[in-house]
């Protein structure tokens, strides 16, 4: 009590010294007691002078001026509970205390260090805020929150201020802290103890096969670590007798086979977690101590480079915390970190160590022309690498590391298997190095890991058992794995059995989480619902203690403890069924259980993805639906984790659980076992035999299960074709007579008649597949030769409308492909009239069968085909693009605007007489009709003129027209008439805001047709009024940014260009959002967020349209600029300064070709791009984050942009978020390889310069880019029909460029670009025109692997033009 009497005084002390610092007085306008609240005790450290009566008044002096400012900025609340220390008077009796360096120890508190170095750091503090913190000195040694909070400003004081004395003390403090906690889990050598002499001396009998590795390390500082406890090594001989420096205080320490570990670093402790947990908070004080000078630091030089210089003494101070930084080793913050399992950080410092390092090693080689990155890195910095990529479970990435180093040892080979989830040849590894070092637990707990992730749970228990006889002083750790494997099993009595043992344990060892679950479900199983309780609160709070610590760092550091939390959560859900139902009938019993499941089933979808991060969880709900004696739900979550083991190409962990699911006869485990044969190309025959064995059983039992017996039919036919195992005809015929026997609900589905379209599609196209449709002549895919083959066209339009009006799985894959048809067929001379009403007739039906969804997922198709030749085709496309603008006229006006107002009349006219249609069909509904007439004068006008889009048509141009010279025009002059329209109540809630979430048609997440379901937002966003400054963009179209504010109140920016035919612009951004939804649908993309970003693209004529404006968006160039500028003086990256650099090699005698000069520039100007991430994303967490999204998005844009011949790729067209770090690509003139026919032709696929693979890390583009790319190739690739009919748009709707030649070359030219595309989709590697392409359908891998190299070679990079700055 005594002692909190004395934390509260001080703390009176401190407020009352604050209030001083910040000028507040006791004043009349201040409404302070006169006295006190309650008396203040006097102590021995204080004295108290009498109170002033008068309480002194404010003046209109400065100070008294401050003062009042200062007490204003408190919230009140705050001030009624201060405002009594204003008038206080306390006084410290200076005590003085010296603290002898250095502060740290091994056997020091945490919150004693902290305390004790803060107030030590106080006390060296000078100037106005160190007479302020002086005040503190004592109240920190009470408080260890504050002394958190007040050590970093008192740190910044002494290194801005102090001498360097003072500051060389506080970086020896840290840096002992630092190279301890680095030495922690240092392990040198692990075996057993064979004999013990006079309790000091060891003699040990190493597991290693080179024991003398010790010798070594004889000059380091090393410890003996056995049975929990640590000594000091003080001598270590040849014949590996090891001498302590006093003796252990068990008294089973050399008794009998007793495992012993070496380690450097950490002297005894007694609690070995609790020293992690507090080496963890000193950690974390370094690393907060280091953030704030480094933020400090960068403040201050931001400020520097901008308008306002900075004083010199400020500048000096800056000098002094740089160098107080460069003086910590960022290796020791790397290694730290990786100890403290911080991996984002450890990453950020080992990064940062290797660069410094490449940059000391180019600064000694005066001739050095070489990319830092291209520079090579230790051994030892390529472990911590692997090892830190493996914490951040970035498979990725790790193969880039593995393609750095020369050789793999076992460890090496376990880790990298281990990441990419190879529990087979994990197992394998482990197994080879117990042979080497049987004795090694470490080995044995790996093997253990490995059993149970492959589900071998019977061997699992049996090794676990072995190690706790084997090995008695580490039984604590197998017994864990036993009890993991026996409450899998159900083995209720082996965990009574191991719980009892280790009730006899030491009581100081932690309980490990296992013990604590196993007992939870004992009790569980037992019935005791009272213990049950008790021991699932000791559990949780044992997790509770962990997560503290984990927390601080970073959610994926504490999502395993959230898991287990997560499970403990579980268990209490089923308790409350055993034990608190009151209704105990089946059907109530049901129900609550119903209840139950889909409660888990909303809880599991929050968890993160993947197959061991779930499986404990999996694995519980088998355990508690066994004891809810619920067999059916017990098989189903074992089909469940089988293919997830599937998917993650575990296939012995799949197949154990395939046969786990058939003892609880699972129906569906001869599905997932034919899928899982299937996965192996070797076993795909027996696959189908799999499913032809199951359908003929079934077919002889009446009450089967007939949603499965549709799937396995649907799969054995697809197999079967796939597989070329029969004819077409006779898949055909099977397939139907099969599906006649299904009832019609599941007859009738979106599946069999998609099968059914793509069955006949195949025997009327046979090789659609095989050779591009854009190439040579006859059938090419989608065009039939003769009448006899035509009469096969109206089952496959048939089946896949049909299929369309049950769901939309296969929407991207049987829409598109039927419009095809349609179109190519309709006026194909080779079609019958009568087959060709049947197709229209199809269409026809199609128009009301299906959600207007369906249509808007392919409405720029239609549009595109708006001027077909075949009149019964136009007016069938015409009728359908009407019913569609219906239900949507806002969203699809903004779509239709470029061809309602197009200078071509043959595309004109039938776009307006679909509008005229629409509102003929509504003659019947006056009010829909009338809301639709007002929506189509808001946006073009009475007879298509004066309407809002004519104005924001002008408004684009106005710039360009009038030659401005200004940056700004004013809205009220130049669009004055849509400042007009807007403030109309007329124009109020019509014009739908053009932004891409309200464009962008959304379809129901069940895959399920509807057709009550709003594609659209359902509270839509329109446009409300423009701001009045218009900006002027200095480029030579000179486009406008204007600002319209919408009705939800927010700013919407859009660029309004002139003179450019946006079309292709809108269509990239169809073909990126069809890639978006092909890269969502794959389970790798998403767990990898693969995406690209997208943004609304609106042309409003062939000249002219709209883009949304994407926010906090930087182009590469820019950023350059600046990251130059910064580092090596203003101008240094200067137009001027290329330009005269290309001037003199021209000349005679500087003459260089043109590698040379490239090289030349790239040493000039050394990649720095790396620096703003580090510099934009300060938190290490964040900048992972931000560096993945950069490589990523990176690696989507080059491969996309390979496949459509995407260029012009300069370093103004590409654009960096700042928030996010994503790449985004503007500005798409330059398709279908256009690039290649420009003065100076373009040689390089895509950009990947120098400075684009300076933030992937030091392994460059060979770790997680190259995946990424052959990632999104591979989905590319798989969806090749879909990607070439939205391309196909260019081809029946094309550009104004292609437009201006002849009608004959320019159906040539448009199917010759588009065969370029498909080529690249099928595997092939088109490259500039002058050298050969590779028309071999390479793989995937190898594929990405050519394009990669052509993006990087020197000699295509240095024939590229001057200003698309192939050196950046």
């Amino acid at each position: 009590m005594a002692k909190r009497t004395k934390a509260n005084n001080f703390a009176q002390l401190a407020i009352q010294e604050i209030l001083r610092f910040l000028g507040c007085k006791q004043s009349s306008e201040i409404d302070t007691p006169s006295k006190p609240t309650r008396n203040i005790p006097l102590r021995e450290t204080f004295s108290q002078r009498s109170m002033s009566q008068h309480p002194k008044q404010y003046t209109t002096n400065p100070e008294d001026i401050r003062g009042r400012k200062n007490w204003d900025r408190i919230p009140k609340d705050v001030q009624q509970i201060i405002s009594p220390f204003l008038a206080g008077n306390l006084i410290l009796k200076e005590t003085p205390s010296s603290t002898q360096y250095p502060i740290y120890c091994n056997s020091i508190r945490f919150d004693y260090w902290v305390r004790l170095f803060t107030r030590d750091v106080i006390q060296r503090c000078s100037g106005k805020l160190g007479e302020l913190l002086q005040k503190l000195q004592k109240v920190v040694m009470y408080d260890t929150s504050l002394s958190l909070y007040v050590l970093p400003h008192a740190v910044l004081n002494i290194v801005r201020f102090g001498g360097e004395a003072d500051s060389d003390i506080i970086r020896s403090e840290l840096l002992l802290v630092l190279q301890d906690v680095k030495l922690l889990e240092d392990l040198i050598d692990e075996g057993v103890v064979k004999k013990v002499h006079d309790g000091r001396r060891f003699v040990l009998e190493s597991s290693s096969r080179e024991p003398r590795v010790l010798q070594q390390h004889s000059n380091s500082k090393l410890f003996l670590k056995i049975l929990g406890e640590k000594r000091s090594i003080t001598g270590i001989d040849d014949e590996m007798v090891v001498t302590v420096d006093q003796p252990f205080t068990s008294s089973n320490a050399g008794e009998g086979k007793v495992n012993y570990c070496i380690t450097k670093g950490m002297t005894s402790v007694s609690n070995w977690e609790d020293t992690q947990e507090k080496f963890t908070g000193m950690t974390q004080t370094v690393f907060s101590l280091i953030d704030s000078l480094t933020r400090w630091l960068e403040k201050t030089t931001t400020k520097a480079e901008g308008p306002n210089e900075i004083s010199s003494e400020v500048r000096n101070q800056a000098k002094s915390v740089e160098k107080f930084l460069l003086a910590i080793p960022k290796r020791v913050l790397a290694e730290t970190s990786y100890r403290c399992a911080a991996f984002d950080r450890s990453l950020t410092y080992l990064e940062t160590a290797i660069r410094e390092e490449w940059s000391r090693s180019d600064a000694k080689s005066e001739n050095s022309k070489q990319p830092a990155r291209n520079q090579t890195i230790d051994d030892h910095a390529l472990e911590l690498l692997q090892h830190i990529y493996a914490g951040l479970e970035d498979a990725d990435n790790l193969t880039g590391v593995a393609e750095m180093r020369q050789r793999s040892s076992v460890e090496e080979t376990i880790l990298d298997s281990e990441i990419v989830g190879d529990w087979t040849s994990a197992l394998a590894c482990y197994e080879q190095a117990l042979q080497q070092a049987p004795d090694s637990i470490r080995n044995h707990q790996g093997l253990l890991h490995c059993l149970r992730n492959l589900g071998h749970l019977h061997t699992m228990l049996t090794h676990a058992e072995g190690g706790i006889n084997r090995y008695p002083n580490e039984a604590t750790n197998f017994r864990s794995y036993a009890l993991q494997a026996s409450w899998r099993l159900g083995r209720w009595d082996l965990i009574q059995q191991h719980l009892d043992e280790t009730s006899l344990q030491d009581t100081s060892i932690k309980t490990p989480f296992q013990n604590h679950l196993a007992r939870v479900l004992l009790l569980l199983q037992k019935g005791e619902e009272s213990s049950c309780k008790k021991q699932i609160r000791r559990a949780r709070q044992s997790v509770l203690d962990s997560l503290a610590a984990a927390s601080m760092e970073s959610y994926q550091r504490a999502y395993p403890l959230v898991l287990r939390l997560h499970m403990l959560t579980e268990i209490e859900h089923v308790q409350h069924l055993f034990f608190n139902s009151t209704d105990t009938s089946q059907e109530a019993k049901r129900s609550a259980i119903e209840a139950v499941k889909a409660s888990w089933e909303k809880r599991f979808e929050h968890t993160q993805a993947g197959l061991m991060g779930r499986e404990p969880l999996l694995a519980l709900r088998r355990v508690l639906f066994q004891m809810l004696d619920l067999k059916s739900e017990v098989a189903d979550s074992w089909l469940y984790f089988a293919k997830a083991a599937r998917h993650a190409g575990h296939e012995s962990t799949a197949q154990s659980a395939i046969m786990q699911a058939e003892r609880y006869g699972a129906l569906k485990s001869h599905i997932e076992r034919a899928k899982l044969k299937w996965s192996n190309p070797t076993e795909r025959y027996d696959a189908v035999r799999v499913l032809k064995e199951y359908i003929d059983i079934q077919s002889q039992s009446p009450n089967g299960d007939m949603a499965i017996n549709a799937k396995a039919i649907a799969l054995h036919w697809r197999w079967t074709q796939e597989l070329g195992m029969q004819e077409i005809s006779q898949i055909i015929e099977n397939f139907q007579e099969h599906c006649s026997r299904l009832p019609s609900n599941h007859r009738e589905s979106e599946k069999i008649n998609f099968l059914l379209g793509h069955f006949y599609d195949i025997s009327l196209f046979p090789d659609r597949t095989g050779a591009s449709k854009y190439e040579g002549t006859g059938n090419n895919g989608c065009k039939v030769t003769n009448r006899k083959d035509s009469q096969l066209l109206p089952p496959i339009l048939k089946h896949y409308a049909t299929s369309l009006q049950y769901g939309h799985k296969y929407i991207f894959q049987s829409l598109p492909r039927l419009l095809t048809l349609w179109f190519e067929n309709a006026e194909n001379p080779s079609v019958s009239p009568d087959i060709k009403k049947q197709l229209h007739s199809a269409l026809q039906r199609m128009k009301t069968n299906v959600p207007s969804y369906t249509w808007l997922s392919v409405f720029s198709q239609l549009i595109s085909r708006i001027c077909h030749n075949d009149p019964e085709v136009l007016s069938c496309l015409i009728s359908i693009i009407a019913s569609v603008f219906i239900k949507h006229p806002a969203e699809c006006l903004w779509q239709m605007v470029a061809v309602i107002r197009s200078n071509q009349s043959p595309r004109r006219k039938p776009a307006r007489e679909a509008l005229t249609l629409a509102l003929n069909q509504l003659k019947n509904d006056p009010s829909l009709r009338n809301k639709v007439e007002d929506i189509l004068k808001a946006y073009i006008g009475q007879d298509h003129r004066h309407g809002f889009v004519d104005e924001l048509v002008k408004l684009c141009s106005v710039a360009w027209k009038k030659d401005v010279k200004s940056r700004t025009v004013n809205m009220q002059q130049e669009g004055v008439n849509l400042i007009r329209m807007m403030k109309s109540q007329q124009m109020k809630n019509k014009i739908l805001m053009p932004e891409q979430a309200m464009l962008i048609p959304v379809l129901p997440c069940d895959g399920r047709a509807s057709m009550s379901h709003n594609p659209y937002p359902e509270h839509s966003v329109y446009v409300k009024d423009f701001e009045e400054q218009v900006e002027v963009m200095q480029s030579v179209q000179k486009p406008v940014v204007v600002r319209v504010l919408g009705s939800d109140g927010k700013c919407y920016k859009f660029l309004c260009k002139p003179n450019d035919d946006l079309r292709k612009d809108s269509r990239m951004m169809d073909f990126n959002t069809m890639i978006n939804r092909l890269l969502l649908n794959d389970s790798d993309s998403r767990k990898r967020n693969l995406c690209i970003r997208t943004f609304a693209v609106v042309p409003l004529n062939e000249t002219n349209g709209i883009i949304q404006w994407v926010n906090n968006t930087n182009v590469i160039r820019g950023i350059l600029n600046a990251q130059y500028d910064m580092e090596f003086g203003k101008e240094y990256h200067s137009t001027k300064k290329i330009s005269e650099m290309y001037s003199k090699r021209l000349k005679p005698k500087g003459d260089l070709n043109e590698i040379e000069f490239y090289r030349l520039l790239t040493s000039k100007y050394p990649p720095v791009f790396h620096r703003w991430f580090l510099n934009n994303f300060r938190d290490p967490a964040t900048w992972v984050l931000a560096r993945n999204s950069f490589v990523r998005s990176t690696a989507v844009w080059s491969m996309v942009g390979y496949v459509i011949g995407l260029g012009d790729r300069h370093a103004e067209n590409v654009l960096i978020e700042a928030t996010s770090g994503n790449c985004i690509h503007v500005d798409f003139a330059c398709i279908f390889n256009k690039g290649e026919t420009l003065q100076v032709p373009e040689r390089v696929p895509f950009r990947l310069t120098p400075n684009i693979i300076d933030p992937m890390g030091v392994c460059g583009y060979k770790g997680a880019f190259t995946s990424m790319c052959t990632l999104t190739m591979r989905i590319l690739r798989d969806n090749r029909d879909s990607l070439m009919n939205v391309l196909e748009t260019f081809a029946h709707d094309p550009l104004v460029e292609w437009i201006k030649k002849d009608s004959d070359r320019n159906q040539s030219e448009s199917t010759q670009k588009l065969g370029k595309c498909e080529r690249r989709l099928r595997g092939e590697v088109t490259r500039y025109p002058d050298r050969r392409d590779i028309r071999q359908l390479l793989s995937v891998s190898g594929q990405v692997r050519a394009v990669i190299a052509e993006a990087v070679d020197p000699e295509n990079l240095s024939q590229m033009y001057k200003w698309w700055m192939p050196w950046l």
